[in-house]
C-alpha cells in the first residue's frame, strides 16, 4: 500500500524510500521512481491505480507472492 501511495502522489524519491525502509523487491523502482518525478516535473498533476493483483490472484502460492499495479498518470 505504501507503494501505491507513493505512486499516487507522483513522488519518485518517497518511492525508494518505502522500498529501501520496507526491504521491498521491487523490479524497475529506480525507473518507475524517474517516471514519477519526470511526469510531475512536466505537469503531471495526478496518478491513479487503474489495477492492482498479486500472483496468488492468477492461482499462484498465497505465501509467496509478487503484486503488479497499473497506473495511470494525468
Amino acid at each position: 500500500q505504501a507503494l501505491l501511495d507513493a505512486m499516487r502522489t507522483l513522488d519518485g524519491r518517497r518511492l525508494l524510500d518505502c522500498v529501501h525502509e520496507r526491504s521491498i523487491v521491487m523490479c524497475g523502482d529506480g525507473a518507475a521512481a524517474c517516471v514519477l518525478d519526470a511526469a510531475r516535473a512536466l505537469g503531471a498533476v495526478s496518478a491513479r491505480v487503474a489495477r492492482y493483483g498479486t500472483s496468488a490472484d492468477a492461482g499462484g502460492d498465497p505465501g509467496s507472492t509478487t503484486g503488479y499495479a497499473g497506473i495511470v498518470i494525468t
